[in-house]
């Protein structure tokens, strides 16, 4: 379901994860199944080993987390990406977005690929991901998360900026929210 037609902006795929949704139902264990994407036939990757990944926070809460809360879910699950020895990937806050992301705004940061951030959105009642996937799919996915990344030129293969939306209409434990965040940011930087 991705689309990897290339694009004006430098020749830049739009997120090849992005279909790749975490649905409610967890109960299989999870496991990497390799990259998510190719081109020339290598793996789709971010430079210098993604070892100094900021992500942007949304200023607004997540369903009933205030914004603090959803924040403290998001380093979590940051701090289990961190602490994985054998990975050079390495995520922490960045600047925070400007504003509470809504149905109404999100556009402007979403589909943004060249203003330097890596938002994610707490989707606190679930419009987005209903305004993205279609009226009811609030009711079926947590969140959803990936990168955009060239497909061409000296940059093809390498990522350019992700996202993450996350849907808080859905009432889930904090322990289910740090795991489906770690889930969302393998997607982020190119895993299955």
């Amino acid at each position: 379901m991705s689309d990897r037609t290339s694009t004006p902006l430098s020749s830049v795929a739009p997120l090849g994860a992005l279909a790749l949704a975490l649905a409610f139902c967890m109960a299989t264990p999870a496991r990497a199944g390799g990259p998510l994407d190719i081109v020339n036939h290598q793996p789709v990757v971010y430079a210098n080993g993604g070892s100094n990944l900021k992500l942007n926070i949304d200023q607004g809460p997540l369903g009933s987390r205030t914004n603090a809360q959803a924040v403290g879910l998001v380093q979590n699950a940051i701090g289990l990406w961190n602490a994985v020895p054998t990975s050079t990937m390495r995520l922490s806050l960045g600047a925070a977005l400007s504003t509470d992301y809504t149905r109404w705004n999100y556009s402007g940061v979403f589909n943004n690929f060249s203003d330097g951030f890596n938002p994610v959105i707490f989707d606190t009642d679930g419009s987005i991901t209903d305004a993205i996937f279609g009226t009811g799919a609030k009711s079926n996915i947590l969140g959803f998360a990936g990168s955009a990344y060239y497909t061409s030129g000296s940059l093809a293969g390498k990522f350019v900026e992700g996202r993450a939306v996350l849907n808080g209409s859905i009432n889930v434990s904090d322990a289910l929210w740090t795991l489906v965040l770690a889930h969302g940011f393998g997607h982020f930087f190119g895993l299955h």
